[in-house]
């Protein structure tokens, strides 16, 4: 599991949206593994909410995430409890306090 934490992304001000953030700091998370299986290439969960598209990233405002995690399939199967073929990026959003 690899981890985009919020310190990283209070580094990167000018970005606003969760997808400009990862291609920027770890474009590997969107790579998935569509090449390999034909597949969707990834999954997407905000909040360990339902599974959502990759699309949905552009919309979610990076500066209501707290941190931005990644998932081997193998890991996503353990910590989701779903079969998987595909890695997961998983969004954890700020609470209000």
């Amino acid at each position: 599991m690899s981890v985009i934490t919020a310190e990283e992304i209070a580094e990167n001000p000018g970005i606003l949206s969760a997808y400009d953030l990862i291609s920027r700091l770890r474009p590997n998370y969107l790579r998935g593994t569509a090449e390999i299986t034909g597949s969707q290439s990834i999954q997407v969960r905000v909040d360990n909410g339902p599974q959502r598209e990759v699309g949905d990233l552009r919309s979610i405002d990076v500066r209501q995430v707290q941190e931005i995690r990644y998932y081997t399939p193998q890991e996503a199967n353990v910590r989701f409890g779903v079969d998987t073929n595909v890695p997961v990026v998983a969004i954890t959003m700020k609470r209000l306090k």
